[in-house]
């Protein structure tokens, strides 16, 4: 699985309601849950953050 992948999960998540709009959603438990290091992660977060579809926040 790759960045890529992620954000296409967390992409479809977000359309699909799976992810409610104001949830937070944390990179440990996404690396956990995709199996992944943080790295990919954000990397795919931070390109959900260019589409607008998530607020990443320190």
């Amino acid at each position: 699985m790759s960045a890529t992948d992620v954000f296409d999960q967390i992409r479809e998540d977000i359309l699909n309601c799976t992810l409610t709009p104001g949830e937070a959603i944390y990179e440990q438990e996404l690396a956990k849950r995709f199996g992944l290091s943080k790295s990919p992660i954000r990397e795919a977060l931070l390109r959900l953050q260019e589409q607008d579809l998530v607020e990443v926040r320190a």
